[in-house]
Order: structure tokens, then sequence, then C-alpha cells
């Protein structure tokens, strides 16, 4: 399997990922979040949505410099408490972000029934993914080297 698969994967299959952002000072920010995938252009596409919108810190370092970390190996247990920076297999991720406007409609309609399908079972967290805020902080995440070909 390749690395971009089993990034779709992972994303596709773990409820909850745990993330790498970096700091300034180059420290590198665990964090757990939601992500989908959805088709996109003939292609399985995975995504991530701030729920609460651009003041999320892990959205604002994310498209700060365009670049993330996916923890492939992380099998967060307790995702209620804070995750640990001990990395168990961190993949290298390009983020770009997904106007929310007519053009990428159909893909954002995509991603809200993706969404909706994989974490529908918990309404009052899916309804903040599905709001306007959420949509403006759509990202699409690719390998990092794929974004830079």
């Amino acid at each position: 399997m390749s690395d971009a698969d089993r990034i779709i994967q992972h994303l596709d299959e773990t409820d909850t990922i745990t993330i790498a952002t970096r700091r300034r000072s180059g420290e590198l920010v665990p964090t757990f979040i939601w992500s989908a995938v959805a088709d996109g252009a003939g292609d399985r596409v995975g995504y991530l949505r701030s729920a609460f919108g651009p003041g999320s810190w892990w959205y604002r370092r994310a498209t700060a410099d365009g670049w993330m970390g996916l923890d492939l190996g992380a099998e967060p247990e307790d995702t209620e408490g804070t995750p640990s920076a001990a990395w168990v297999e961190l993949v290298e991720l390009a983020v770009e972000h997904v106007p929310d406007d007519a053009v990428h409609a159909a893909e954002h309609e995509a991603l809200d029934a993706a969404l909706t399908a994989k974490y529908g079972h918990d309404p009052q967290n899916l309804a903040p993914m599905l709001s306007e805020d959420a949509r403006a902080c759509t990202l699409r995440v690719r390998i990092h080297e794929e974004a830079r070909a």
C-alpha cells in the first residue's frame, strides 16, 4: 500500500486522529481532531475542518505555513485528555484551503455527507463541523511531497 493510500485509509477509518502543527519556535504541538475522506475529481481526498472556525490554534498554525504532521501510528484511547507528543509514525502533510464558494460547492457537499456518515452518531459535536464557520475553514490534505510537485 502506498503512503498516500495509508494516509487516506487512516483519515477515513480512524475516529479521532492525532495531528502535529508547528509553533514559531519549531516545537510540534499534538492535537486530536476529526477527519473525513470524500470523492473529489475522481480521487478519494482527505479533509480536515476546524469546528471552531479560524480561531482554532491548530488551524491557524497549519494555514500559516501549509504544513501539518499526521501520526499514522497513534491510537488515542482517551481523546478527552491531552495528546502525547511521543510520535509513533509521523508523516508530513501539506494542507490547502478549500474556499466555501460556488466553485467548491460540490466538494463541500461531498465532505458534509462524509462527515455525517462517519460522525452522525454524535450529532451534538457534528453540528459545528457542518456550520458556515467550519466550512470556511476546510483543508484538503496531501502528502507533503505531492503538494510541492
